[in-house]
């Protein structure tokens, strides 16, 4: 609800989705080359905000499910080996305090 209005209903996946608030953070660790997959990553279109510390990559990313799926393929596919794959997405509290900020903007 904002401003009397129902903006979404559903699970928080449809929520987000019915928002557009389809942006998650994620990390991924790697055995080796880092700077080579950052590289790679930067260069992908949904990617945003990478930062690199030793072997583990974070950054933000606002693509579909199966876009997600190439980026980890991609990195496969260069030869990265991959350890640990996690994924952020934004909560109820996160889209509620998005939605809050969006009516305080002229």
């Amino acid at each position: 609800m904002n401003c009397g209005r129902l903006l979404a209903s559903g699970s928080v996946d449809q929520v987000r989705h019915q928002l557009g608030s389809t942006d998650r953070t994620l990390t991924i660790t790697l055995l080796h080359r880092a700077e080579d997959a950052a590289a790679w990553l930067g260069s992908q279109a949904d990617v945003h905000e990478l930062r690199v510390h030793g072997q583990q990559i974070h950054f933000g990313f606002k693509g579909s499910d199966e876009a997600q799926a190439d980026l980890i393929e991609g990195l496969i596919r260069l030869g990265i080996r991959i350890r640990a794959f996690e994924e952020k997405r934004s909560s109820f509290e996160d889209i509620l305090v998005e939605v809050a900020e969006s009516n305080r903007r002229p």
